[in-house]
């Protein structure tokens, strides 16, 4: 299992425990325990941490949606200022964070979520540098919020494209949005690969 995928896990955890389910985590494999006590995923059912000798991880939170604060400082702290991150000016920093910052916006803003979980790791050891990174929330989904503002039927990878272009997005009023993720397609070309 990927560390990153722990925000799925997270989603599918909120649900279950929404509808009245406790959740008990047992005989799972030692790598996966171990990737996610690295994470803290575990913390909440019981499990110590596990400091993360390599500091790839990039640790499992869950935000409310009014936490914008916290998010910025969780980027900051977990991503931006990462050992084996790629270099970046202050200004290539600001602008990084204000368009991942854009997902959690998109979260908080279009999904009408209660929660919004994120997870990562990355590995500035392998030849690629890959980051993994993930913010998922059970609101409303891109497809839907799409469809609903051009007002025709869309399949879901088209309207992603569309979310993706600079300057779409489904906001209305004089509220801004539609920043796309041009700043991290282009570090990702100058530095390392993401998905």
């Amino acid at each position: 299992m990927e560390a990153n995928l722990c925000a799925v896990l997270g989603v599918c955890f909120e649900i279950l425990e929404k509808n009245g389910n406790e959740i008990r985590l047992i005989n799972l494999q030692p790598k996966v325990e171990r990737i996610m006590r690295k994470n803290a995923f575990l913390l909440k059912y019981g499990y110590g941490a596990i400091d993360d000798f390599y500091q790839t991880t990039i640790t499992y939170h869950k935000f409310t949606p009014d936490n914008d604060e916290g998010f910025n400082e969780y980027i900051t702290q977990q991503l931006l200022a990462m050992s084996g991150f790629p270099s970046h000016s202050k200004a290539l920093g600001k602008a990084i964070l204000r368009n991942i910052f854009e997902i959690f916006e998109n979260a908080r803003t279009h999904g009408s979520c209660e929660y919004i979980h994120t997870c990562g790791q990355f590995f500035p050891k392998k030849p690629d540098k890959p980051l993994h990174f993930t913010i998922v929330d059970k609101g409303i989904n891109i497809q839907q919020n799409v469809r609903d503002y051009l007002k025709k039927d869309i399949k879901a990878d088209e309207a992603i494209k569309w979310a993706m272009e600079k300057g779409n997005t489904t906001k209305v009023g004089d509220t801004s949005g539609g920043l796309g993720l041009n700043v991290i397609f282009e570090l990702k070309k100058l530095n390392f690969s993401y998905r």
